[in-house]
């Protein structure tokens, strides 16, 4: 089993409610343009109905401003360069003229993880499930289908942990996904969860 792909990796600052976007969107396409992003010049915000849209880019990797969710998105294939631009980004925001606890909520990275396997993933997985499902069972057998699983609930505060394995829909019988959701208030303890992903998910793997 190994990683084949993020589909996509993504890395999202979420904004205080407070947050003038429009301001915000002129005054971060200003500064991006100075660390050579190439720039959408239309204006996102005088849109009348709230979505997501590419605000710059630099290499591979977007940066979406979201005005549904508040949010501003470093978007890409390749970690490491999304990381890299999360924290150009997170810069911008800085030389804007924003500090960071009057104007960012919380950090998080979402990311479908592609993993070619040698046998099919819910063989895989009822394998290691610990768990006698015969009991729950009517006449034919039952299979787990998918794990979901987390430190807390995403209610239960800021921080929080959130990761689904489960077979991937579109080629099912060859490849497991894994949906990592992981949340913090503290910029610091994204960019260690982001050093360490790629680690932890290959340990993990190699208990099948």
């Amino acid at each position: 089993m190994e990683i084949e792909s993020y589909d996509p990796y993504h890395i999202g600052i979420k904004l205080k409610s407070h947050v003038d976007l429009k301001a915000f969107e002129k005054k971060i396409k200003k500064n991006l343009k100075k660390k050579n992003f190439v720039v959408n010049e239309e204006n996102i915000t005088d849109s009348p109905i709230p979505k997501s849209d590419i605000l710059g880019k630099k290499g591979n990797v977007n940066i979406l401003l979201n005005m549904v969710s508040w949010a501003i998105n470093s978007v890409g294939d390749k970690p490491n360069d999304v990381i890299k631009i999360f924290n150009e980004v997170f810069d911008t925001i800085q030389s804007s003229g924003y500090e960071e606890d009057a104007t960012i909520n919380f950090y998080e990275i979402i990311t479908n993880i592609s993993i070619k396997t040698n046998k099919k993933p819910i063989e895989l997985l009822n394998k290691n499930l610990k768990l006698d499902l015969k009991y729950l069972a009517n006449n034919d057998k039952l299979n787990v289908l998918g794990v979901r699983i987390g430190d807390k609930l995403p209610e239960d505060g800021t921080d929080f942990t959130q990761i689904i394995i489960e077979p991937k829909p579109t080629s099912p019988n060859n490849r497991m996904l894994i949906v990592v959701g992981y949340r913090s208030s503290k910029k610091e303890k994204l960019n260690t969860f982001h050093y360490d992903l790629n680690t932890k998910i290959n340990k993990f793997l190699k208990q099948f």
